[in-house]
């Protein structure tokens, strides 16, 4: 896909919808057909939930380079290409995902000070570095020594 300018969200967007779109004519059943379709818009949806700043920023230049599985996305300052390995309808959106973790549109990362009330009798106040502060009590249950008696007092943003 070439661009009269450097290539924008926008034009990465349509292209996820232009090589997402999927023939019924491919398939012998009604029901194949929509289970496909079902799982594309999965696809779709999950990476809009991933990355919703990034949607609504569509006049953003895209940054040049190879992203996804084996560098199939391109990006450079004429266009943006994508190769598909099998079946791109149901491959283009987890190369759109990769782009967008792999550059500035990634997740928003923020620090959060989680204060942990230790089964021991003592506090314990860590940063964290997280998207939400959902992620950040993940990663903290997550941790090795912090254990079934300790909870989560507060979490705040730094």
């Amino acid at each position: 896909m070439i661009t009269p300018n450097a290539p924008t969200v926008a034009d990465l967007l349509a292209l996820g919808r232009r090589l997402g779109r999927i023939d019924p004519a491919d398939y012998r059943s009604h029901g194949a057909y929509r289970a496909e379709v079902n799982r594309r818009d999965r696809q779709r949806r999950a990476v809009k939930r991933a990355w919703p700043d990034s949607f609504a920023d569509t006049a953003a230049a895209l940054v040049p380079g190879a992203y996804g599985p084996s560098g199939r996305l391109r990006v450079t300052a004429r266009g943006i290409e994508y190769v598909a390995g099998q079946y791109a309808p149901l491959e283009i959106w987890h190369a759109v995902a990769a782009y967008f973790s792999e550059t500035a549109h990634g997740p928003r990362s923020h620090r959060f000070a989680v204060t942990v009330e230790m089964a021991a009798g003592f506090t314990r106040t860590l940063e964290i570095e997280a998207a939400s502060p959902e992620a950040a009590a993940a990663k903290v249950r997550g941790l090795a020594g912090i254990g079934a008696g300790d909870f989560i007092d507060s979490i705040r943003p730094l």
